[in-house]
């Protein structure tokens, strides 16, 4: 009994330099890649929205 998730995710894969970034443009996935800086912060959001759930990967230390 799965209810349909209410936001679209995103996936960042977060490096030094770089967001490298999974998101679904129906029907199909869609990746970005910009700087991991500010401006490339608007830049995703500008692309894939407000209203989604960012999902990153916790590796690292």
């Amino acid at each position: 009994m799965d209810a349909p998730f209410p936001r679209s995710v995103v996936g960042i894969d977060v490096s030094k330099a770089f967001l490298a970034v999974c998101y679904q443009a129906s029907p199909q996935l869609k990746h970005l890649k910009v700087p991991n800086t500010k401006a490339g912060f608007q830049q995703l959001v500008k692309v894939c929205g407000t209203q989604c759930l960012f999902v990153m990967e916790a590796t690292g230390t």
